[in-house]
């Protein structure tokens, strides 16, 4: 069984362990499908693709930013390794009707509240950034707020249960693995076997990435 997030939250070591190189790569391809959702004009979700224009705002403005650029990378990788579980999972649901369009938007809308107002917050914080003095206390204070930024981001996306905080960079690596070398089903009658309700969606999600782990490593 996969695992959910039914711990209370905390930021640890692993939480600021270095991106590994061959990590950038896979995170390329994390943003190109996150920046083409953004830009799609016939967006299925509202909330995935305003989720997904955040997501790739923070990361830009990341790299952009002259102190602190190794915690707020890593801030706006989990950022998007994040909103990446949560798009590919909205896409998991066969949404054949414009009520189920209407419904799940709704449901994502109302459970990502907090998700997408952190996100703004982020994106704010991190422009801010760009334009920082070096001054020490405040580079510390700002070092302060980035970890409890990634604190809140876990907490903020409870509502979609995905995986566990140490696991989340992993699934999204995976995930991005399966995805860019399989077509996303476009017949939504060939995923009806996928439960309707959020959590089923991330467990379905995750499913297919364990399964690949497991046949990777038999």
């Amino acid at each position: 069984m996969p695992f959910f997030l039914t711990v209370s939250f905390g930021v640890t070591s692993s939480d600021w362990a270095p991106i590994p190189p061959s990590y950038h790569i896979i995170h390329e391809i994390i943003m190109e499908e996150l920046g083409q959702q953004h830009a799609r004009s016939d967006a299925p979700s509202v909330f995935i693709k305003d989720i997904c224009g955040l997501a790739t705002q923070i990361d830009a403005q990341a790299k952009r930013c002259p102190y602190n650029r190794d915690a707020l990378t890593i801030l706006a990788h989990r950022v998007c390794q994040i909103v990446y579980l949560i798009f590919h999972t909205f896409n998991e649901i066969p949404l054949q009707t414009d009520d189920d369009k209407t419904l799940w938007n709704i449901q994502y809308t109302q459970r990502g509240t907090k998700l997408k107002d952190l996100l703004d917050n982020i994106k704010e914080f991190v422009d801010m950034q760009v334009h920082r003095y070096r001054l020490v206390g405040i580079l510390l204070r700002d070092h302060a707020t980035i970890e409890t930024y990634m604190e809140r981001l876990y907490e903020a996306a409870r509502p979609f249960k995905p995986p566990r905080p140490s696991e989340i960079p992993e699934y999204a690596r995976m995930l991005a693995v399966v995805y860019s070398s399989q077509p996303v089903f476009e017949d939504s009658q060939s995923r009806s076997d996928v439960p309707m309700n959020i959590k089923g969606m991330m467990n379905s999600v995750v499913e297919k990435i364990r399964a690949l782990e497991f046949a990777s490593n038999p």
